[in-house]
């Protein structure tokens, strides 16, 4: 089973992976998740320019800010071209079930 969790949720792959591993006595029980995380991608509605959050960048506080509130993303990050904090959160949101594959 993969499941795509978004880099700006507010999930921690580890803490899911464990949760995950509780299945016992279910269909799940044998079953292997595999965790990948999608990096966030921004695009700016002023200059229309697209670019990926540089999580390395970004100083520890700002960075954990980011990471229990997402939706303050827009008070520490800019545009790298025009330095507008008018942007769009065009991936990196959310969990979803990427494939699931199975014996009958």
């Amino acid at each position: 089973v993969n499941i795509e969790v978004g880099e700006l949720q507010q999930i921690e792959p580890e803490i899911l992976k464990f949760a995950l591993s509780q299945f016992k006595d279910s269909r799940f029980e044998k079953a292997k998740f595999i965790i990948e995380t999608v990096k966030a991608k921004l695009r700016c509605r002023v200059c229309d320019h697209i670019w990926m959050l540089d999580r390395e960048h970004l100083d520890k506080e700002k960075a954990e800010a980011i990471h229990f509130i997402p939706e303050v993303i827009h008070a520490f990050i800019r545009c790298p071209d025009c330095g507008s904090s008018d942007f769009e959160v065009m991936e990196g949101r959310g969990v979803m079930l990427g494939e699931v594959r199975g014996v009958k």
